[in-house]
């Protein structure tokens, strides 16, 4: 309501409000990615990185900068990391840089591999099906993927409300589970066995 401006204050206080939510959500969207929500936010640390974190980017943008540098700071560790276990990485290789096709597809394929019990099917209604529970799920109404009809998803998150939605989201080839997962998902439709 906050952002549709709809009364209760000052004259202008509300417009104003709206219209600051309105070019905040603007901005977002520059970073949504047909692919699901944590591409968008692969995304938007790789332009965070570009503007070195600067503050008044990021308001501007509408996000948090200490979150952000949560994020470099994790990112650091597993550079770390991988650093210990294979090897040093290059200096290029340190910098976050944008997905291109291949490794949107890659990244995408090692999330289904890690996360296949979490994953949902579109159905005929319009709701998804938790595969690994049979449950009956809602795209959150935060999810960049909540006005698109994508097949099938993977969820890192089920919020229980007065309905069952999943957030985080991924959009994967349905192919891919009974690929990465052949003892879960049989090849013939998606259904846990």
């Amino acid at each position: 309501a906050a952002r549709a401006g709809g009364g209760g204050g000052k004259d202008g206080e509300d417009g104003g409000a709206a219209a600051q939510h309105s070019a905040t959500d603007a901005a977002r969207a520059r970073f949504a990615s047909q692919y699901g929500d944590l591409v968008t936010r692969v995304h938007v640390l790789v332009a965070a990185h570009a503007a070195r974190y600067d503050g008044e980017w990021c308001r501007a943008h509408g996000l948090n900068k200490r979150t952000l540098a949560s994020a470099q700071r994790v990112r650091k560790q597993l550079c770390g990391l991988w650093a210990c276990a294979v090897g040093p990485l290059t200096p290029a290789e340190r910098e976050p840089e944008p997905l291109d096709d291949d490794a949107r597809v890659g990244l995408r394929r090692a999330l289904t591999a890690g996360f296949f019990m979490r994953a949902a099917v579109r159905q005929t209604s319009g709701k998804y099906l938790a595969l690994a529970s049979h449950e009956e799920v809602a795209v959150h109404p935060s999810s960049v993927l909540f006005a698109r009809k994508v097949p099938c998803v993977l969820f890192q998150e089920l919020v229980l409300t007065n309905k069952r939605y999943i957030r985080e989201l991924t959009a994967i080839d349905e192919s891919w589970l009974s690929e990465l997962a052949p003892d879960c998902y049989a090849a013939t439709g998606g259904d846990v066995e």
